[in-house]
């Protein structure tokens, strides 16, 4: 910061990666933050990865907490897309930052964005497991059975990566154990391929059938391979 003032160098000028002072602020320093601001840097400016300082700040959780609340506060577009589609809600729910999520919510960021695979907040939450984000945005009355560009449920997500409390809390929130995706697949079946037996278990003494198509979808969902 000392060197960008003494040398007259823009609060805008960014780095060969695309982002600028304001998305480096170390940990959402609020005096700098503050201070760029005022020296007139835009909070809209994306990086080559499309992302912008809101959505950095989202992705730190508390230690950017005060960042994200200076940036809300700016004005700063809360819909704003990366080159993947996701919104700063969707950076806060993939990284479990309830708090951040929270405050987004409460200024009007839509629970119902979806990224450039149509997965909602809900859907990459279960798919990561952080279930404060599921239970915030449940207790939001979020469209529980919504799909993603492949028919996957939030319940799919939760179940094909294993991560049997989520998988619990989606049932007892009123998730269908029987909706199927486009290839006529299952929770309960995506679960029994991963070999995630508790869930299976679990599928099972809810009611889920083994009944389901036996070959491989033969698209991305299918990989094992982290969904951000």
């Amino acid at each position: 910061m000392k060197l960008l003032l003494s040398q007259n160098m823009s609060v805008d000028q960014v780095d060969s990666s695309g982002r600028t002072p304001l998305s480096w602020v170390e940990h959402g320093n609020v005096e700098i933050v503050e201070l760029l601001l005022k020296m007139g840097t835009s909070p809209e400016l994306k990086d080559q990865s499309g992302v912008t300082p809101l959505s950095w700040a989202a992705m730190g959780g508390s230690l950017s907490f005060g960042m994200l609340r200076l940036l809300v506060a700016a004005g700063t577009v809360l819909e704003s897309r990366d080159n993947e589609g996701r919104s700063a809600l969707l950076h806060a729910a993939a990284n479990g930052h309830t708090k951040a999520a929270m405050l987004l919510l409460e200024q009007g960021a839509s629970a119902e964005s979806r990224d450039l695979k149509g997965r909602t907040s809900l859907q990459v939450a279960a798919g990561h497991g952080k279930q404060h984000i599921l239970r915030l945005l449940v207790d939001r009355d979020v469209n529980m059975e919504s799909r993603d560009q492949f028919g996957a449920t939030v319940l799919s997500h939760a179940a094909r990566r294993g991560h049997l409390e989520a998988v619990v809390l989606l049932l007892k929130c009123g998730a269908d154990f029987r909706s199927r995706d486009e290839t006529g697949w299952t929770a309960f079946r995506w679960a029994s391929d991963a070999g995630h037996k508790d869930i299976v278990k679990l599928l099972h003494e809810w009611g889920a059938s083994r009944r389901s198509r036996i070959a491989s979808p033969q698209w991305p969902f299918n990989s094992q391979k982290s969904q951000t």
